[in-house]
């Protein structure tokens, strides 16, 4: 199943390496390591930093610039480069809008960085060592696999079969294919603060950062309303964050076409779900919040 967005984590896991490196600070300039950057103000070019970009408070819109990327022709760094004509949102820092381009835009930090692209970086950094030998980071890694799922979409009242779509241009912000058996790798990961079977991913000091949040969110009234027990809302380096029936959940949410998927972590009760589907509904985060009251008595 295409994980979407889940794949936002990894990338922030690995230029968390880089930082454990000593390779890169969170507080590096973007144009530190791609010069070519530009976005919609020249103060804002300037000031852009590794830490904004994975979290969401660039001042681009939601969604903003994702026709760049879909349906194009153009690599991840023309994608980044054709950016600069997109329009401010709210105010730099001062706002949240979900940006797939900035995370097109980490990932041309990790190669520069690392010397390697976002594909192969993940794939030796990440799945090789976890023994995640069912996940790929594009389509074209789907050719000889079995037991494969296929996308669905809802159309004229059923759900319908429909190709899968190349995403490698925006492999960073979604690009990962995986299982249920290689995500709980993955988790089981992340709820050991970066290692499992003796090898480290990435330190534990690293994982505390990623798993702080960096951009609030607003506790509205209808979503408290919907969700009684949480306080608060944010958005950390590539993960989702809220507290829900006193513990703190680490999570997030994908949307391919044809396919949903969901992530969530409780790290006080070494709890990890994953749900994978292949259709566009909203199961997934129906089933990890009922999951989340079975474990942690909710109702």
């Amino acid at each position: 199943y295409a994980i979407a967005s889940n794949s936002k984590a990894f990338t922030a896991a690995a230029l968390a390496q880089q930082v454990d490196a000593g390779r890169l600070s969170w507080d590096d300039r973007v144009l530190d390591h791609l010069p070519w950057f530009r976005v919609y103000d020249e103060y804002v070019t300037q000031e852009m930093r590794v830490r904004d970009l994975l979290s969401h408070r660039s001042g681009l819109g939601t969604y903003s610039g994702d026709l760049l990327w879909y349906g194009t022709p153009y690599s991840a760094e023309e994608v980044v480069r054709r950016a600069r004509l997109l329009p401010q949102a709210y105010p730099f820092r001062s706002g949240y809008g979900y940006s797939n381009l900035m995370f097109i835009a980490a990932g041309e930090v990790l190669r520069a960085v690392s010397g390697r692209d976002w594909h192969a970086y993940v794939e030796a950094s990440f799945f090789a060592p976890l023994g995640m030998d069912r996940s790929v980071t594009s389509t074209h890694g789907l050719a000889g696999l079995e037991n494969v799922a296929t996308p669905h979409k809802y159309w004229s009242g059923e759900n319908v079969p429909i190709e899968w779509y190349n995403w490698d241009a925006m492999g960073s912000a979604g690009g990962i294919i995986s299982s249920v058996h290689d995500m709980a790798r993955w988790m089981t990961a992340q709820l050991a603060g970066g290692t499992l079977d003796g090898a480290r991913l990435f330190s534990a000091d690293r994982q505390r950062e990623m798993w702080t949040v960096q951009n609030p969110m607003a506790v509205t009234a209808a979503y408290q309303s919907r969700y009684p027990s949480t306080h608060f809302r944010g958005y950390g380096l590539g993960w989702s964050l809220n507290d829900y029936l006193g513990r703190k959940v680490v999570s997030h949410g994908g949307g391919y076409d044809g396919m949903y998927s969901q992530v969530a972590m409780v790290p006080e009760e070494g709890l990890g779900i994953v749900v994978l589907t292949n259709a566009m509904t909203d199961i997934a985060g129906a089933l990890v919040y009922r999951t989340l009251d079975a474990y942690l008595g909710g109702r």
